[in-house]
C-alpha cells in the first residue's frame, strides 16, 4: 500500500489521538490536592462491606506475561485487520490471531480460577 499525504495526514492525526487520550486518561486517576478519587472512595465502601461480611478484602491484581502478550496480539490484530485495505489474507490472519488470542486469554483466566480455587479449598483442610 503506497503512502498518499491523505493516508499520511489520517496516520498522523490517528497517533495524535491515540496519545492525547492516553495521556488524559491516565492523568485522570491522580487525585487534585491529596483528595481520594471516585474509584478510592468506591474500593473503600466496598472493602468496608466485605470486612463487615467476614470476606477477607487482600486482593493482588496480578497481570502475567502471558496476559500482557495476548492483549497485545489482539491490539497488533486489530491494528493489522484495520489496515488490511481489503486484502482477504490479511483479514484471515489477523482474524484468527485475534481468535486464538482470545482463546489463549480464556485458557489463563480458567487456569487462574482452577488453580485459585483448589489452593483455597487445600488451605482449608
Amino acid at each position: 500500500m503506497k503512502m498518499t499525504s491523505k493516508n499520511l495526514n489520517l496516520l498522523i492525526v490517528t497517533i495524535f489521538v491515540m496519545v492525547f487520550f492516553s495521556i488524559t486518561f491516565l492523568t485522570l486517576p491522580l487525585p487534585a490536592l491529596g483528595s481520594p478519587t471516585a474509584n478510592e472512595i468506591l474500593q473503600g465502601g466496598l472493602d468496608t462491606t466485605a470486612r463487615t461480611a467476614g470476606f477477607e478484602t487482600d486482593q493482588t491484581k496480578v497481570k502475567t506475561p502471558s496476559q500482557i502478550v495476548a492483549s497485545i496480539l489482539i491490539i497488533v490484530s486489530g491494528f493489522q485487520w484495520m489496515t488490511a485495505g481489503g486484502n482477504s489474507t490479511t483479514i484471515e490472519t489477523a482474524k484468527s490471531r485475534m481468535i486464538n488470542a482470545t482463546i489463549g486469554l480464556v485458557i489463563i483466566l480458567a487456569a487462574y480460577a482452577i488453580t485459585s480455587f483448589v489452593m483455597i479449598k487445600i488451605i482449608q483442610i
